[in-house]
């Protein structure tokens, strides 16, 4: 086995991440809160009002098998992002994952998480900025999550509840 066998790449993500991250325009903190319930009305009416930046945002489903949610969102049955805005130079877009009965993921493996580089603006920073890292850290969330923390924002309830999280906290270990 080589010392790079060795090397926790995800630990080295972890330790440079805010200066790639620094490299792109936007901010988490101007992202719209995740709404509590999936958004049903989403496919005719894409704009949800965000009390927290009070202004609309245009939002999409990414639920579709093209996103792989069992990869990279194991436990979401639905996911939303927000859209890309035009009057803004911000990459960053808003993700948001819900589980079968359309209730916000707020913590664990299927919660969703801001991403740094929408796929709008570009599938292949996307991927090396935001996918990476996720698989860098082997399918890990709590680790991916310290520092890509899943938005509640709204203060929806804690989904999924203490013992299933546990669960998943376990399993996600021996990914």
């Amino acid at each position: 086995m080589s010392s790079f066998d060795d090397e926790d790449r995800c630990q080295k993500w972890l330790d440079y991440r805010e200066k790639i991250e620094n490299a792109f325009p936007g901010s988490v903190a101007d992202l719209p809160a995740c709404p509590c319930l999936y958004p049903n009305t989403i496919f005719y009416d894409n704009q949800i009002w965000d009390k927290k930046q009070q202004k609309k945002y245009r939002w999409r489903d990414v639920s579709h098998d093209k996103d792989r949610l069992a990869i990279y969102k194991p436990g979401a049955a639905y996911c939303v992002q927000t859209l890309a805005s035009q009057q803004s130079e911000s990459a960053i877009v808003q993700h948001c994952c819900y589980d079968e009965n359309r209730k916000l993921l707020t913590r664990g493996s299927g919660a969703g998480t801001p991403y740094i580089v929408s796929p709008e603006i570009s599938p292949l920073l996307h991927d090396k900025i935001d996918l990476l890292p996720w698989r860098l850290c082997k399918g890990d969330f709590t680790r991916y999550n310290e520092v890509r923390i899943p938005n509640n924002d709204n203060d929806c309830e804690i989904n999924p509840d203490d013992e299933e999280y546990q669960h998943q906290v376990e399993s996600a270990k021996d990914y």
